[in-house]
């Protein structure tokens, strides 16, 4: 995972194949996390977790994240990471489109209820 810190707030980032995600368990609500698997092949599980500055783990942000392709031009896909568990931790995350053999540019907005801005990250792919 990559990370970046901004403001005492660190965020990890990662990005791994939907297919995989289809292997966890259903949320405690019963329902498929974020919607449900996408059936295209190239659909990613975007991944954000967020630590305070003294390493404890976040669960109260908004999150957004922006998934451009660097070859295009536009805004790219805006979704809501959605707060998630997996091994008992929660994380931040939803499906986005990638096309295979490309570079990307990933824009992480995160609102803090103590925050007046919302922290921006950028990762690369």
């Amino acid at each position: 995972m990559n990370s970046r810190t901004k403001d005492g707030i660190t965020a990890y980032f990662g990005v791994i194949p939907a297919q995989v995600v289809g292997t966890h368990p259903p949320m405690e609500s019963g329902a498929p996390m974020h919607g449900g698997v996408p059936a295209d092949p190239q659909a990613r599980h975007v991944v954000v977790s967020l630590f305070a500055r003294d390493g404890t783990r976040i669960t109260d942000a908004q999150v957004t994240g922006t998934v451009r392709a660097t070859h295009r031009t536009g805004r790219g896909e805006i979704k809501p990471l959605e707060p998630f568990t997996m091994a008992g931790e929660l994380s931040y995350g939803n499906y986005f489109d990638f096309e295979m053999h490309r570079r990307y540019r990933i824009d992480v907005s995160v609102r803090l209820p103590d925050r007046d801005a919302p922290l921006e990250f950028t990762f690369h792919r």
